[in-house]
């Protein structure tokens, strides 16, 4: 350019191919992990939080919980949705990498983002059901004559999030899975409202009715079962 010398732009532009050397090496250190990696590290995190959240709710109605606790759940519940663009941004990242890095891996990509919309949908459906609990606490209440039936399939939605996560292989070919558990539990629950519809309040049934939908909506999205999985409909 005008006004630099000549060795004073080769020493520039030697200058810059050093950095960008430096930057790019020391980057995989930084970064150890593929960006698949990350993406499944990211999600399973989110999962177990999921899961632990059921497995509270689960015990809170057992046991007879207060507002206030509804309340701790509905805003821990918001926390984790409000995480689900993050997840999002690492799934397109992982779909990115494997398309042009990574070739071999696109099959794995898919089932990342399959996995990703899993629990995305997952995670909004506790988040309804944390909402449904407050909202059964500042009106009438969980019916007491569902209350254990209640605490079971939460427990049970909880146990099948974590077998997801942790114990992916052990389920394939299982003759009852943790899913099969929780839509047992589901079918329980839902028995005892119909079958006792005259002595508990309709507003209870229809709160009861409401957390077994969101709770076979989560069953089927942890089988990748649903058609609501097909990334394309959003």
């Amino acid at each position: 350019g005008p006004g630099l010398s000549e060795s004073t732009v080769v020493h520039r532009l030697g200058a810059t191919f050093v950095g960008a050397f430096t930057a790019i090496f020391f980057s995989y250190f930084s970064h150890p992990k593929t960006p698949l990696d990350r993406a499944y590290e990211f999600l399973n995190n989110l999962g177990r939080q999921g899961a632990a959240l059921l497995a509270e709710m689960s015990e809170g109605v057992a046991s007879g919980y207060k507002q206030e606790q509804a309340g701790h759940w509905l805003a821990r519940s918001r926390a984790l949705v409000r995480k689900l663009p993050e997840l999002r941004i690492q799934t397109n990242e992982v779909r990115g990498y494997t398309k042009w890095i990574r070739v071999g891996q696109r099959e794995e990509a898919e089932r990342a983002s399959r996995e990703s919309l899993a629990i995305e949908h997952t995670l909004v459906q506790i988040r309804v059901i944390a909402r449904t609990l407050f909202d059964a606490s500042v009106d009438s209440g969980i019916a007491d004559i569902a209350r254990k039936e209640t605490a079971v399939s939460l427990s049970a939605a909880s146990y099948a999030l974590t077998a997801h996560i942790e114990d992916p292989e052990e389920i394939i070919g299982a003759k009852q899975s943790p899913t099969d558990d929780l839509r047992d539990a589901n079918s329980a629950l839902t028995q005892v409202l119909v079958s006792n519809n005259a002595k508990v309040e309709q507003r209870q049934i229809v709160k009861g009715l409401s957390i077994v939908s969101n709770l076979e909506i989560i069953a089927d999205s942890l089988d990748l079962s649903s058609p609501a999985l097909n990334d394309q409909v959003e």
